[in-house]
């Protein structure tokens, strides 16, 4: 059904390759203002100054007064502005009723049609503004599907080779980045792209990109052999332990875990594979385990761990809430770690950590107690088969307390 025209209405319209539509060009020329980048002056008719929509906040306020003025109001946008366009902003800012819509095609329908990929299955994200965090965006639908159709609208700094050059460094593998350039333009340019190739070169700024492939998952649960990790100097969690504390962490499906001294992060990378919805935040101050750590989570592609490095509790500043904390590690810092995390630890818990000497056993459960957390204790003691002379005999491995504490 047509819309009545109102007074006072502000009409956003989506411009594509091709201008606008037969009813956007009318709602144009009939504007009493007109708002829009710079980008698109040669289509704003003669006499009608073409007002800026940067900053948001400005247009934003030019906008509300011109509801109470005679005549309507055009706001130019690229595409279709209610996909991750300003519309999402102007209908939570302004009066629902005087807003009408009148979108072009989308910059991923576009690409789409120039790369012949059917797009009706096509996941849509969005980087534009985003300083960092692609890998830990795209995670989650890179996981949960079973083939990779994903596009990505860009921006300056989050660039086509950018990209390429994250998902390279985080070991994944069998995918195929397309690139559509300029769409619409004089240089317009489309075409498939090994990771490799897009991130040793450069692309035009204008551009939108689509993932396509099967990534070969690192397969695996809990529980592996220490020599399943690259870690140095024995600094690893034993296997046996490593269930156990998995157990007693009661792994969400989703959530933040906090793994403070993650050592070769062998618990937080099993974490990870139980509950790929969840985040976690893994922390460790030296420098070489931190260079394990990184190798172990491209070895098993566990993309949900944030690596920190630093010192807590100090590092621990500004990090989301967590719902699980793992503590395996703390030295001298131990009884200020405890406080902090105290203190940030979302409702149960729980909290669990691990002790190999009676007085961080004594400080971790006594500290934990008198904070009103239960506490249940056990020691890990295990022994492991090995050769002696013509025969074999079980050589014990260090006991090691685990702590598990929740209210």
């Amino acid at each position: 059904m047509k819309k009545e025209k109102q007074e006072g209405t502000i009409y956003v319209l989506g411009v594509g390759p091709e201008g606008l539509s037969p009813a956007g060009n009318e709602c144009l020329h009939k504007a009493s203002m007109v708002f829009g980048a710079e980008r698109f002056s040669f289509m704003v008719p003669e006499g009608k100054p073409l007002r800026p929509i940067m900053p948001v906040e400005k247009l934003l306020e030019d906008l509300r007064a011109c509801l109470s003025g005679p005549g309507d109001v055009v706001v130019l946008a690229s595409g279709d502005p209610l996909f991750f366009g300003i519309g999402r902003v102007l209908l939570r800012k302004l009066p629902f009723e005087c807003l009408c819509f009148i979108p072009s095609v989308t910059s991923v329908q576009l690409a789409c049609s120039e790369l012949k990929i059917p797009w009706d299955d096509l996941i849509s994200l969005s980087f534009h503004g985003r300083d960092s965090g692609i890998i830990e965006k795209l995670y989650p639908y890179l996981k949960s599907l079973d083939r990779t159709k994903i596009a990505l609208l860009t921006d300056p700094v989050n660039t086509p080779r950018k990209i390429a050059q994250d998902l390279l460094d985080a070991g994944l593998e069998g995918l195929t980045i397309h690139v559509a350039e300029d769409l619409g333009g004089n240089s317009q340019k489309t075409g498939p792209y090994s990771l490799e190739q897009a991130s040793s070169r450069d692309f035009h700024p204008l551009n939108v990109v689509v993932l396509t492939g099967k990534i070969k998952w690192a397969t695996g649960g809990f529980g592996r052999r220490e020599n399943a990790y690259q870690h140095r100097g024995g600094l690893i969690t034993k296997a046996e332990v490593r269930s156990v504390i998995l157990g007693a962490l009661e792994i969400p499906s989703k959530g933040v875990m906090w793994d403070i001294g993650a050592c070769s992060g062998s618990v937080s990378i099993e974490a990870a594979g139980l509950a790929p919805g969840l985040r976690i935040i893994a922390v460790e101050k030296n420098k070489e385990r931190i260079e394990d750590i990184k190798a172990n989570i491209r070895r098993y592609q566990t993309l949900n761990i944030d690596l920190i490095e630093g010192n807590a509790p100090e590092v621990l500043e500004g990090l989301p809430e967590p719902d699980r904390i793992f503590i395996g590690g703390g030295g001298i810092a131990l009884s200020s770690i405890l406080k902090k995390v105290i203190r940030r630890l979302k409702e149960r818990g729980p909290v669990v950590a691990t002790a190999i000497t009676l007085e961080s056993l004594m400080l971790l459960s006594d500290k934990l107690a008198m904070d009103g957390f239960r506490i249940e204790v056990s020691q890990i003691q295990v022994s492991r088969l090995r050769p002696l002379g013509q025969g074999r005999i079980l050589s014990a491995q260090n006991p090691v307390f685990v702590i598990k504490a929740w209210r």
